[in-house]
């Protein structure tokens, strides 16, 4: 109880996220929206303020034909959401019940900028502000993506680890980030049953570019 109210939420693993302003985000599965929650500041012992009073849905339930359900985020600098869940009529995940079948850039409004079906079950994804990034679990295989959704490369344990990997079995299992002088993009996959973790290094994206036309008949 809060305020003489009572709030029902609940996320899957882990469903929660802590952007850079320390803002909290929550893919509620109660009420299947997006809720962020503000940092209010800080107690006397530095512990972090917030309440639930003062959450606000920032992305409703969906009611178009996709009927997407977020199971987990992350933010971007910018403030866009990346968003993993499920869409209508394919939302068997199996064990992999913390990840999902589909992903969704949203606007730091809540603004829909595109959804696009995954071709296998995902449980994690990582966002470096250029690009955004799936990890699979029991392959551990991840795949790079433009910001806008076309698919560049995929990623998988190699020589130095045996071609082997443990599961990635969590939302947080994977991380991306672009070092901001040498350009180089960096992605971290969980190794679960292994206790170690693979780092992948993406260099020459500088040479990628856009082609664009009309087609006429």
């Amino acid at each position: 109880p809060l305020d003489g109210k009572q709030y029902y939420m609940a996320a899957l693993a882990p469903g929660w996220w802590v952007d850079e302003d320390g803002d909290l985000w929550l893919c509620d599965q109660v009420t299947k929206s997006i809720m962020r929650c503000p940092l209010l500041g800080f107690d006397p012992h530095g512990s972090p303020r917030y309440e639930w009073a003062k959450a606000v849905p920032v992305v409703p339930a969906d009611t178009s034909p996709w009927k997407f359900q977020p199971t987990n985020l992350k933010t971007t600098p910018t403030g866009d959401l990346y968003v993993q869940g499920t869409v209508e009529g394919n939302r068997d995940m199996k064990w992999f019940w913390m990840g999902g079948t589909a992903v969704v850039r949203f606007a730091p409004d809540g603004a829909r900028r595109w959804l696009r079906v995954l071709p296998r079950v995902t449980v994690s994804t990582a966002a470096d502000g250029t690009f955004w990034y799936t990890g699979e679990g029991s392959t551990a295989k991840v795949t790079m993506y433009t910001d806008d959704g076309l698919m560049l490369c995929e990623m998988a344990p190699g020589k130095p680890s045996g071609y082997v990997s443990g599961w990635i079995d969590h939302a947080l299992g994977l991380y991306a980030f672009r070092h901001p002088k040498l350009q180089r993009h960096y992605v971290y996959a969980e190794e679960d049953f292994y206790g170690k973790s693979i780092r992948y290094r993406i260099e020459g994206v500088e040479t990628l570019r856009r082609f664009g036309g009309k087609a006429t008949r």
